[in-house]
């Protein structure tokens, strides 16, 4: 998962998601948000059961512009309201409750491993999957260019054109081996290096603000993010 904004700052920064069905609220670690994060405080502290075991919270954060690189690049949550937690013994940044899996339509599919949202399927992965960083670099695809490394994310710039290859040297802490295995991974993309990328030609959309899920969603739908979306198609 990526989040572009937190508390009200820009972050940007690749985090380790554990989707978790059996835990009511999603929690995300206090570590990972900026300094200046604007966090609120709840009205009384409590402890929130995960599968990750109980974790205590008595503040909340906003977290805008995230999506699930996984799943799907170009689709972007608006916002959510996430409970702050602080446990430097769990790998997880943030615990996904059912209040986000239930609104965004996620399956989670115990009988064959897979979660699937919308019409994208991902295998489960083991706990310590996400900490190699060969992991983290095999994972970029054509939804996933973006975030290049654990510890950066590209925000929105100027696009220039490149090339899969050049994509693949200037990964600098990456040995030769696994330079060649992502410069595989990215054959026959060539579209997303042209430098014509950021261009969004649908319709705008209505967003509206779920008091209850506290979460910013289309009714039925997850959409895409539309900063700058033009009042009609092309």
């Amino acid at each position: 998962m990526v989040a572009r904004i937190m508390g009200g700052m820009e972050s940007g920064k690749l985090l380790r998601v554990l989707f978790d069905s059996g835990g009511a609220n999603t929690m995300i670690q206090q570590r990972v948000l900026p300094s200046n994060a604007k966090i609120d405080s709840l009205p009384e502290g409590k402890s929130y059961s995960t599968i990750a075991g109980p974790f205590f919270a008595n503040q909340s954060v906003v977290v805008q512009d995230f999506f699930f690189q996984e799943f799907d690049r170009s689709k972007t949550i608006t916002g959510g309201s996430f409970k702050v937690f602080n446990a430097p013994e769990c790998p997880h940044d943030v615990i996904i409750g059912r209040d986000v899996l239930a609104a965004l339509g996620f399956i989670i599919n115990l009988e064959n491993g897979t979660v699937k949202w919308m019409e994208n399927i991902v295998k489960m992965k083991s706990p310590d999957h996400w900490r190699s960083s060969l992991n983290t670099t095999m994972a970029l695809d054509a939804t996933y260019l973006d975030a290049l490394d654990e510890d950066a994310f590209i925000l929105d710039a100027k696009y220039e054109a490149t090339t899969p290859h050049e994509v693949a040297q200037a990964q600098k802490h990456l040995t030769k081996e696994q330079q060649d295995q992502l410069e595989k991974a990215l054959a026959n993309t060539e579209e997303l290096f042209d430098g014509k990328l950021g261009h969004y030609k649908l319709k705008k959309s209505t967003r509206k603000w779920n008091q209850e899920q506290h979460l910013f969603t289309q009714e039925h739908t997850l959409f895409p993010s539309l900063k700058n979306a033009p009042s009609s198609a092309n």
